[in-house]
Parts: C-alpha cells; sequence; structure tokens
C-alpha cells in the first residue's frame, strides 16, 4: 500500500509528506559504509534511511535531493529513485511494510500519528543510532527475515 504524492517544501527542496497507519513489519535492517552511486529502481516496500556521515543524493519524483550526516530520509513503496553522483557515506537503512497516504502539514501532531517528510533532520535528542546499531548487530525478528 502506498500513499499518493503531495509535495511541499523543506530546505528549498519540494517534500512529500506521508502518514504511516495500521501495523508496520520491518523487513530487515541494515548499516551501508562506503561508496556508490545508488542503483536505479523501485521497491514494493518502503525505506528508510538515518545518515550517519557523508552525503547521499537521489532523484524521486523528478526532484534531486542530498541528504547528510544526522538526517533522514524515507523512499515510499512502488516510486522509482535512483542515485544522482557518486557518494561516499555511512547510513543505517530499514525495508519495511506499511499503509501510508498523503496529508495535508497538520495543525497539531496526534501522539499516535507517524507522519515523516521524505527527508529531514533527526532530533538531537532521539536515540535512533543507538536503537538502529543494536538492531543490526543483533539481526533477529522482527529486525531480520531472510
Amino acid at each position: 500500500a502506498g500513499g499518493e504524492v503531495e509535495r511541499y517544501k523543506y530546505k528549498s527542496a519540494t517534500v512529500t509528506m506521508v502518514k504511516l497507519s495500521g501495523g508496520i513489519h520491518i523487513e530487515f535492517v541494515d548499516k551501508f559504509t562506503g561508496a556508490n552511486v545508488h542503483p536505479d529502481r523501485t521497491l514494493m516496500q518502503w525505506v528508510l534511511v538515518l545518515m550517519c556521515s557523508g552525503e547521499r543524493t537521489f532523484r524521486i519524483y523528478n526532484e534531486e535531493y542530498a541528504v547528510h550526516g544526522n538526517e533522514f530520509f524515507i523512499l515510499p513503496p512502488h516510486v522509482q529513485h535512483c542515485g544522482v553522483k557518486y557518494d561516499v557515506h555511512e547510513a543505517y537503512f530499514s525495508h519495511f511494510w506499511a499503509d501510508g497516504t498523503e496529508v495535508d502539514p497538520p495543525a497539531k501532531i496526534e501522539p499516535d500519528d507517524i507522519l515523516l517528510p521524505l527527508c529531514g533532520q533527526i532530533p538531537i535528542d532521539l536515540h535512533c543510532f543507538a536503537v538502529m546499531e543494536y538492531a543490526v548487530r543483533h539481526r533477529t525478528a522482527p529486525f531480520y527475515s531472510e
């Protein structure tokens, strides 16, 4: 289940806002350290990437993005995406299944809502990187399902 696209400005880039709902099933969590150009592909599941360092460039919805350390990006399912240039970076990523829909920017965020722009800054007080590192090191359900 993928959401329709709606675009909003973030750091002068066009951004899609999505609201995830229902159960979220994590397919796997992993970490990439190295350099490459992201492949041109379309995945059936969502992908969440937490950037540790470096830069990652990609094109989605005919817009180019560059994300850096302490930023995230989320790729919706059934959407073609590809790299823009050869990037050196370190990042955690998770492929997961969820229902998602486009939403207007809310005046208020409800506590149970999961609402994300396509990319953004990771709040400094969240322990996202520690959780992802734990998941990568332990590679057991629900963090890994091969």
